[in-house]
């Protein structure tokens, strides 16, 4: 698997960061979004996953103009410096709901865990008032599939919080993945 620092100039790019954090995953690319949404204050987001990254709309607390943010690929690598440079830090948080009681970051990290488990492709995920809406492609059979069937799913703030408690029992046993590479970044291999 290429790491965000090969796709983003070169191995130089990637050296003073930890491997694992360099895999283009759902998990360590959403939770840059997710960390930029947080420290942004935004909320009610839908992303959509695009050739080359993410394109999120989100709105200010209290706002009725939406906003779009790009989360390219090709950034990523240095979103990963800041965000590593920025550890131990606490980044401004949005005010927590009972939705994503702990941000965005903490959210979209441990839903692309999962997506990246269920070997997902072109999803999009929506932020409604009491649920998120997560869609995309599956394979249809064993992996590599010759084929990708639709998935949808609803997650309620009961799931939400389960996802997050697996999350936080994952910590520290870190595996990296090693049979997946998102659509996306398929072609800069």
């Amino acid at each position: 698997m290429q790491p965000f620092g090969a796709l983003a100039g070169g191995v130089d790019a990637a050296c003073d960061r930890p491997p694992h954090l360099m895999e283009p995953s759902y998990e360590n690319r959403l939770r840059l979004v997710g960390r930029s949404l947080d420290r942004d204050q935004l909320a009610d987001v839908s992303l959509l996953e695009i050739d080359g990254g993410f394109v999120a709309r989100s709105f200010r607390p209290g706002g009725s103009e939406p906003l779009i943010l790009e989360f390219l690929d090709a950034d990523f690598a240095r979103r990963i410096g800041e965000a590593i440079t920025m550890r131990g830090e606490q980044p401004k948080r949005r005010p927590a709901s009972a939705l994503l009681p702990t941000g965005y970051e903490d959210f979209l990290r441990a839903l692309g865990h999962r997506l990246d488990e269920r070997v997902a492709e072109n999803i999009t995920i929506c932020e409604l008032a009491s649920f998120v809406v997560v869609s995309g492609f599956v394979p249809s059979g064993a992996f590599p599939a010759t084929g990708y069937q639709p998935f949808s799913e609803v997650l309620d703030a009961g799931d939400v919080r389960r996802l997050l408690a697996e999350a936080r029992a994952r910590r520290g046993s870190y595996a990296p993945i090693t049979h997946y590479i998102p659509a996306s970044l398929r072609s800069a291999r």
